[in-house]
């Protein structure tokens, strides 16, 4: 991902695209500050996307991995205000080192291990 200003940045407009093009998702303006300019897009499910989604979770199992790792962000950032997890993304070097727009170093190998280390501690290593 970029840095951006105010943190990760992506741009979601031609995967977005693509749901909004098969009505799966509706992407709303919101928070205006010219008749030219938003501050950003909402992007919703529409009942569609969502029976499109259970589907996949039954003809996909390969797919079940997006829920699992949006289980594990729901936990990782439970209870935590943005301000927190702001200064959580500002204590990985990688992310503080890089100056804006530019692409952010990966943190897998570290964070493999740190997970490793979870797992032995809980006794779930392999």
């Amino acid at each position: 991902m970029l840095r951006g200003r105010h943190g990760a940045f992506e741009q979601l407009n031609n995967a977005l695209s693509v749901l909004r093009h098969l009505e799966l998702i509706a992407i709303q303006r919101a928070g205006r500050v010219t008749d030219a300019k938003v501050r950003r897009r909402d992007s919703y499910l529409l009942e569609a996307g969502a029976a499109r989604v259970q589907e996949l979770r039954t003809t996909e199992p390969l797919l079940a991995w997006y829920d699992q790792q949006a289980a594990y962000v729901a936990m990782a950032a439970e209870g935590m205000s943005g301000g927190q997890l702001k200064a959580l993304q500002y204590g990985h070097e990688e992310y503080a080192a890089t100056p804006e727009r530019r692409l952010i170093g990966g943190i897998t190998g570290r964070v493999r291990q740190r997970l490793e280390a979870a797992l032995a501690r809980e006794g779930l290593a392999a």
